[in-house]
């Protein structure tokens, strides 16, 4: 069965002012490959990979593919609680945590090998999975999405082909790896199209001038970004004008307000490309292509690799401007979610990938999305849902009750506030309850404001 590895055609990599050429990328993850071999001991296919963006992710991430085994997308950052719910899940044979400081593995250091067993009953149909990335915690609880070589090619392949990825093209996803957005077009797509990525990582986000800087040097063509990325890009760039090697900027992860679209059109004559996807679709599903129209509340056209249908709630396809479910079927969409095969059955039906996200078609083929039918809040470019949320929130053993709102800021990110009721309710017990939240919760998730009530 082939593998995603299989089809690698590296570029250069840029890192921290550096250049790795495709050999030097190569022999590296043959070492991640090599070492995993031997060293792992386990029945379990899964290798953690607490995923920063780093070069070595590069390395750790094909590697592990190249091993025969299975990559599950950790964000450095998740919380103790919902680190073990997984491990508990998908038991890992290793664990890759990678230090930030230096560019070459050290696999004493940032390997750790667990001697564990797995029943041989939860290891049926994973075959052909090489990532894990949780996700869909509607009812309270993350589910790992298995994605196949063969659905993470598909998409690859059609996002190469839709955005026009060709010779010469350096790319740069500024989001951080541990998303599968950021993953897609960050990785997989450059380095299966024999293009340049550019990697910048999580801390340098917000440090507008240097990724301007990087940009203009490196020549970067397509960006792969969020709404808050774009804002500060284009606040930055309107006294200097936007670098012509730029020939697309897609969008993704969280509603482009009219705002921000405007002002990159009005002052750069550039149309911010809109998408949409989501991890069980490997995840790009939607965007306007180079030279569409582009049209204000729409996700853009469906991508080669899949088909998008409006259903209703009986999975009847509804008339053109009609608002329905938005349902995907194709070589992108996901085996399942692993060791859930009630949750699998509730989301593909007939085929078809269920989204959960409410959406009409026009009559030229573009999809608008309009509201989520489940219920979950976009913070960051980040999905959080309330009822994971609140399920954490109550596992301390002070607490009483907590309620979560939540207000939307200037470019249309949620912003979490959270009611909470204590039983001890002096002055250190609040405290001890933030902290208590902060080591156990992931960060993009926990609220913004406490009340305490």
């Amino acid at each position: 069965m082939p593998l995603l590895t299989d089809r690698l055609n590296f570029g250069n990599i840029y890192f921290r002012d550096k250049t790795y050429t495709p050999d030097t990328v190569s022999q590296s993850i043959d070492a991640v490959a090599d070492c995993l071999n031997k060293q792992v001991t386990s029945n379990s296919p899964f290798v953690y990979l607490f995923a920063p963006n780093h070069i070595k992710m590069v390395y750790a991430l094909y590697g592990i593919i190249k091993s025969g085994r299975i990559c599950v997308l950790v964000d450095p950052a998740i919380g103790k609680l919902e680190l073990a719910e997984m491990m508990a899940d998908t038991v890992p044979g290793a664990l890759i945590r990678i230090d930030k400081t230096t560019d070459t593995f050290d696999f004493a250091k940032e390997f750790e090998f667990r001697d564990c067993r797995v029943e041989e009953k939860r290891l049926e149909g994973l075959e052909d999975v090489c990532l894990i990335v949780y996700t869909n915690a509607s009812d309270g609880y993350a589910k790992g999405a298995m994605l196949t070589s063969k659905n993470l090619l598909a998409n690859a392949e059609a996002g190469i082909l839709a955005n026009k990825v060709s010779a010469g093209a350096v790319s740069c996803a500024l989001i951080p790896f541990c998303h599968l957005f950021a993953l897609q077009t960050g990785i997989f797509i450059p380095s299966l199209s024999k293009t340049s990525m550019l990697i910048v990582e999580f801390e340098e986000f917000l440090k507008i001038k240097f990724i301007a800087d990087q940009i203009l040097k490196l020549k970067v063509s397509h960006i792969y970004s969020i709404p808050a990325i774009y804002y500060h890009l284009g606040k930055f760039y309107k006294s200097k004008g936007f670098p012509t090697t730029i020939r697309s900027c897609v969008c993704g992860g969280v509603v482009l307000s009219e705002k921000i679209f405007n002002y990159f059109k009005n002052n750069f004559n550039l149309e911010i490309q809109i998408g949409y996807g989501l991890t069980e679709a490997s995840p790009i599903c939607a965007f306007h292509y180079p030279g569409d129209k582009v049209k204000q509340g729409s996700i853009g056209r469906t991508l080669p690799c899949c088909e998008i249908a409006i259903f209703d709630s009986e999975d009847h396809g509804v008339p053109i401007g009609q608002i329905g479910e938005i349902c995907i079927k194709g070589s992108n969409v996901m085996k399942g979610y692993y060791n859930n095969p009630e949750a699998t059955q509730l989301t593909l039906k007939n085929g078809w990938l269920h989204s959960g996200d409410m959406g009409k078609m026009d009559d030229e083929g573009y999809v608008y999305f309009i509201e989520c039918k489940k219920r979950m809040f976009n913070v960051g470019g980040n999905k959080v849902y309330p009822a994971e949320l609140q399920r954490l929130l109550k596992m301390h053993r002070n607490v009483v009750m907590v309620t979560i709102e939540s207000e939307l800021d200037e470019i249309l990110y949620n912003i979490l506030r959270v009611h909470v009721q204590l039983r001890n309710k002096n002055e250190d017990s609040k405290k001890e309850y933030k902290d208590w939240c902060e080591e156990n919760i992931s960060k993009n998730k926990l609220p913004q404001k406490f009340e305490f009530i």
